[in-house]
C-alpha cells in the first residue's frame, strides 16, 4: 500500500495524526467525532503510524478512571474495555522497609497492544483512514496549513509524498522525530531531565510473583511497585493471565548489573518477591523517560502525549493523561482555527496534564532515595493522618473525571 502513497493518500486533509498510541489514536477519534457531528459529512482525518501495525509497547497497561471517563465520552465503552482488561482496585509500593497498600478505583488493567487496536479500529469506524507502517514528517508550514512528508517505514530509498494537513497532532512518543525536519525544531526540541531513567518493559509469562508468606503479590486488579537503589519496577497482571513488567530505571544500574533482566531481578529480590517462571529472554527499552517541551503549540499544531512531555507515572496516569490530552486536542482540531486551537491546547496541556506531572515528579524523586522510601513506608503505615494523605493522593491521579468539555456536548 504504501509504494503507491499518492493513491492512496488525499493531497489535502483537515486533521492528520501522527502516531497511533493512545493520544495519537484517541486524537483523530475525537477529530472524527467531532467533524461528523458538527457538519454531518465524512471527516477528512489522516492518522499515521511509524510501526507495522498491531504492536505491543513498554507500558504499564494501567488506565486511569479520566482516561476512561474521557473515552466513553467518545463511544469507547467500559464492556468494551471489560472484555480486554479488568478493574485496577489497587497498588502497593514495596521497598526494602515495607509497604504501603493504597486503594484504587475507576481505574482499569488493560494491555497496550490490545487497548491501542481497539482505539484505532474505532476511529477507523468514524471515518479516519489508517496507514501504518507509514513514517511522516512534518516539513514546513504551507498556506493554511503544513506541508508534511509521508513514506514508507524503513525504506529510506523512497520518496515521500506530500500531504497539506490544515492541523497536524503530533503524537509520536518519546523518541518520535516527525518535527526534525523543521526549521523550528531546536525550539520545539524536548529537554531531558539530566537525572532521567530509561525505560524497560516486557511480558513474562508467570504463574505467580510470591511475597514471603508464599502468596502471589500481583492478583488481578493488584499494581505493584517495586523500588530500589537505581529504579523502580512496576507489575500488573494482564487479562491473558500474563504478567506486564514496566521499569524506570537508571542506565548506570543495568550496566553494573550486567543485563536488564539482572538490574530489574535485584528490585524484586530487594522488595521480597520471587518469581515462578522464566524471565523474558527480551526486553524492550525507551529513551530517557522524564522530559519536558518549552512549546507544545503552534498555529495549527498540537503536540500531545509522551510527545509533549513525560514523568514517571505510577497508578496509570500517563495513560490517562493521553487519552483526555487526546480527546482534548481533537476536539479543538476540529471546531477551532487553527491559532485558537494551539492557544487553547497549551493552557488546557498547563492546566491538566503538567500540573499533575508535578506531584508525580515528587514522588519519582523520592523513590529515588531508597531510605526516604523505607521511611515513608513507615510512616504510611503506622501513622493515620500520613496514610489518608497518601490515599488521597492515589484517588485524585486515578479517579474519573467529571470535567465537562465541547466534545462531550457535541
Amino acid at each position: 500500500m504504501l509504494s503507491a502513497l499518492a493513491s492512496v493518500v488525499p493531497a489535502e486533509v483537515d486533521v492528520l495524526v501522527i502516531g497511533a498510541g493512545v493520544a495519537g489514536a484517541v486524537a483523530a477519534l475525537a477529530a472524527a467525532s467531532v467533524h461528523r457531528a458538527h457538519t454531518g459529512a465524512r471527516p477528512r482525518v489522516l492518522l499515521a503510524e511509524r510501526s507495522t501495525w498491531p504492536r505491543e509497547k513498554v507500558c504499564g497497561c494501567c488506565l486511569g478512571g479520566g482516561g476512561i471517563s474521557a473515552l466513553e465520552s467518545l463511544g469507547v465503552s467500559r464492556d468494551n474495555l471489560r472484555e480486554l482488561g479488568h478493574a485496577l482496585t489497587s497498588a502497593q509500593i514495596r521497598c526494602s522497609g515495607g509497604l504501603i497498600n493504597l486503594p484504587l478505583s475507576g481505574g482499569m488493567v488493560i494491555s497496550r497492544g490490545a487497548l491501542d487496536s481497539l482505539l484505532v479500529r474505532a476511529a477507523e469506524a468514524r471515518g479516519v483512514q489508517f496507514l501504518p507502517a507509514c513514517q511522516a514528517r512534518v516539513l514546513m508550514r504551507w498556506a493554511d496549513g503544513w506541508r508534511v512528508g509521508l513514506k514508507a517505514s524503513g525504506d529510506s530509498q523512497a520518496k515521500p509524498s506530500h500531504i497539506c494537513a490544515k492541523t497536524v497532532i503530533v503524537a509520536d512518543g518519546l523518541g518520535g522525530h516527525s518535527l526534525d525536519d523543521l526549521e523550528c525544531a531546536e525550539m520545539l526540541r524536548p529537554r531531558i531531565w539530566r537525572r532521567s531513567y530509561m525505560g524497560l518493559g516486557a511480558t513474562a509469562q508467570w504463574g505467580a510473583v510470591c511475597d514471603a508468606s508464599g502468596s502471589d503479590a500481583v492478583p488481578n486488579g493488584r499494581v505493584v511497585l517495586c523500588t530500589g537503589a537505581g529504579g523502580y519496577l512496576g507489575l500488573a497482571r494482564l487479562r491473558s493471565g500474563a504478567v506486564d513488567l514496566a521499569a524506570a530505571i537508571d542506565t548506570r544500574a543495568v550496566k553494573d548489573a550486567g543485563s536488564p533482566q539482572a538490574a530489574l531481578l535485584g528490585l524484586l529480590s530487594g522488595s521480597g518477591l520471587t518469581v515462578n517462571g522464566a524471565w523474558p529472554a527480551r526486553m524492550a527499552g525507551t529513551a530517557l523517560l522524564t522530559r519536558r517541551r518549552q512549546t507544545v503549540a503552534m498555529p495549527g499544531l498540537l503536540i500531545v502525549g509522551d510527545a509533549a512531555g513525560y514523568v514517571e507515572p505510577f497508578t496509570g496516569e500517563g495513560m490517562t493523561w493521553a487519552a483526555r490530552g487526546g480527546a482534548q486536542a481533537g476536539m479543538l482540531a476540529a471546531t477551532c482555527t487553527p491559532q485558537l486551537a494551539a492557544e487553547s491546547w497549551a493552557q488546557w496541556h498547563k492546566g491538566n496534564v503538567i500540573s499533575q506531572q508535578r506531584t508525580c515528579r515528587v514522588i519519582a524523586r523520592g523513590l529515588r532515595v531508597s531510605a526516604l522510601a523505607s521511611a515513608a513506608a513507615r510512616v504510611v503505615s503506622s501513622v493515620p493522618a500520613a496514610r489518608k494523605l497518601a490515599v488521597r493522593i492515589a484517588a485524585s491521579l486515578s479517579a474519573p473525571s467529571r470535567e465537562l468539555t465541547r466534545l462531550e456536548l457535541a
